[in-house]
């Protein structure tokens, strides 16, 4: 279902920084015939003429998820299609898409919940490629978790308790609050703290939280390779058996 626009909201308008606009196969196919270019032996279709040698700042996390991406550019892949890419690591997509907005940056990785909390702001995000998705049972890949030799055993035992997200209100928020409701307890009793993906073990083994929810590898690794963590549940699989996460 189609959201309309928010009521007495115009959308601000973000940029790529390149012409993304819509061709018709018809005048697609006709402008490469008449105007496209000859090199090695290939034809440079008017698509590539478009992407060719752009400089673009692309906002990342250091998460499984973009583990495709990464290989890509360590690969030179984005280089041998004419893509000079400058990333920024930030600490979710919260955070990034403030530097969308600014021009700071041209793409941007962030999740659902984000981006349409942005939408709601007016901003005009929009999704350019396919990201993530969650499989219940096969792809679960954010996990709650709580120190190894906790006494925290289920949702309702989280009560008064402090909870990390790597950015509050996010989709790692979201999810840990249905998981928390749909299990016995309630997320309205809990407190959420910000913490960044990769200081999340270290504060849970020195108590500072009680638990949190992260996405991989800061579930494999804490859990099963640190043994510092245990996994209470994964919430994105109480939400629905497929889910799109992030883009």
């Amino acid at each position: 279902m189609r959201r309309n626009r928010p009521e007495g909201k115009s959308m601000k308008k973000i940029t790529v920084g390149l012409d993304l606009k819509t061709l018709t196969r018809r005048a697609f196919l006709g402008t490469a015939l008449k105007g496209g270019i000859a090199t090695t032996g290939a034809l440079m279709l008017p698509w590539d003429l478009a992407w060719a040698q752009a400089k673009l700042h692309v906002g990342t996390m250091k998460i499984g998820d973009l583990s495709p991406f990464f290989l890509a550019l360590e690969r030179g892949f984005f280089k041998d299609s004419g893509l000079d890419i400058n990333i920024t690591a930030m600490v979710g997509g919260a955070a990034i898409q403030p530097a969308l907005a600014s021009g700071a940056l041209n793409i941007g990785w962030s999740n659902v919940v984000s981006v349409y909390q942005g939408y709601l702001e007016g901003f005009d995000y929009r999704f350019i490629a396919n990201g993530a998705i969650n499989k219940r049972g096969t792809n679960d890949v954010f996990g709650f978790q709580v120190a190894e030799d906790s006494p925290i055993k289920s949702a309702k035992d989280l009560q008064g308790k402090t909870i990390a997200a790597n950015t509050l209100g996010n989709i790692i928020q979201v999810s840990g609050q249905h998981w928390i409701d749909n299990n016995g307890g309630d997320s309205s009793k809990v407190k959420w703290v910000e913490i960044p993906f990769p200081q999340m073990e270290p504060a849970l083994v020195q108590k500072h939280i009680d638990a949190f929810v992260a996405v991989e590898p800061f579930v494999t690794v804490p859990s099963r390779v640190n043994k510092k963590t245990r996994v209470l549940g994964y919430p994105l699989g109480g939400i629905a058996p497929r889910l799109l996460i992030a883009s």
